[in-house]
């Protein structure tokens, strides 16, 4: 916090009404590989593994049984982040939750932006309820939890924050759809470093997802 990331300019959207990506990862193979991988692995702990999973969305399964972490790392350039604090960015991963009904609410199953320069430190951990549905947190207060009702957690699903320059706040999509209240930047830690995160990042908690695509993107306009 690799084969089968894709490093794409910023040149072309790749999708119809999309920005182009400045970094994406898709498919099941291993996010760390290739000569010349986006995407750093960083792992401590024992109870940690990894793997690819084949399917229909075939997808990177991170699985974290406690006590380790295990995320991957796109370091963003200052200026391609002064940009995309200028004109807004979006976050998206599209992903599902495996056995989601025996975890704990924490950051296990997670995406991230980082951006030192700036205070801001944005994270959305992707959790189940007793009912298996996505609990979506941004910090430890409940109080600011989102829970998705109808939705299944062990179903891929999409989730986006959209950053809003003028508000210095993310909007929370969830497969195109507006959930939830607008939400603040945190100010990053001392050992906090810039940069697009993903997989598990949280000692205190377990966890284990797919995932099936994640992407970091500049919004075309401001």
């Amino acid at each position: 916090m690799f084969a089968g990331a894709l490093w794409v300019s910023c040149a072309t959207p790749l999708f119809a009404g999309e920005a182009a990506p400045i970094v994406e990862y898709q498919g099941g193979s291993d996010p760390a590989a290739g000569e010349a991988p986006q995407w750093e692995r960083t792992a401590s702990g024992q109870a940690v593994a990894e793997g690819p999973v084949e399917g229909e969305k075939p997808a990177w399964r991170v699985s974290d049984g406690g006590n380790a972490v295990l995320y991957y790392r796109h370091a963003v350039p200052e200026e391609v982040q002064a940009r995309a604090a200028e004109q807004g960015w979006r976050l998206s991963v599209e992903c599902r939750l495996h056995a989601p009904e025996s975890r704990t609410p924490g950051f296990a199953t997670y995406v991230g932006y980082v951006d030192t320069a700036r205070k801001q430190r944005f994270l959305l951990g992707i959790n189940a309820n007793e009912k298996g549905e996505p609990l979506l947190i941004f910090n430890k207060n409940p109080a600011d939890w989102v829970e998705l009702s109808g939705l299944k957690a062990d179903e891929f699903h999409r989730y986006e924050l959209v950053y809003q320059p003028e508000m210095r706040t993310v909007r929370l999509l969830v497969d195109g759809e507006e959930r939830g209240p607008e939400i603040p930047a945190v100010a990053p830690g001392v050992n906090n470093v810039d940069g697009v995160f993903w997989g598990s990042g949280d000692t205190a908690a377990q966890g284990e997802a797919d995932f099936h695509r994640v992407r970091f993107e500049i919004l075309s306009h401001p």
